[in-house]
């Protein structure tokens, strides 16, 4: 997925592939059909670019701190804009 233009603080909801291990024995079939995990996160945007995208689960509102999540452009599966009311 290519970094889209996103306005700094604007909500959205980011549906990525997360990695997933196991130290179990498995079959050979089931560890070829072992699954990733779909994870969602939804934030206000810090910055993105071309390589990553930073968003904040809480922002202090005078702009000044910010928690921040960072996730790679390359697992990212959708990404939907919430429109605050």
């Amino acid at each position: 997925m290519k970094a889209r233009k996103l306005k700094k603080n604007q909500l959205v909801e980011v549906e990525w592939v997360d990695i997933v291990s196991t130290a179990d024995w498995l079959t050979e079939e089931k560890a070829m059909n072992y699954p990733a995990t779909i994870c969602k996160d939804v934030g206000y945007v810090a910055i993105s670019d071309d390589k990553l995208l930073r968003i904040s689960s809480s922002i202090q509102t005078n702009d000044t701190e910010r928690n921040v999540t960072v996730i790679p452009w390359s697992v990212i599966g959708k990404l939907r804009k919430i429109k605050e009311k």
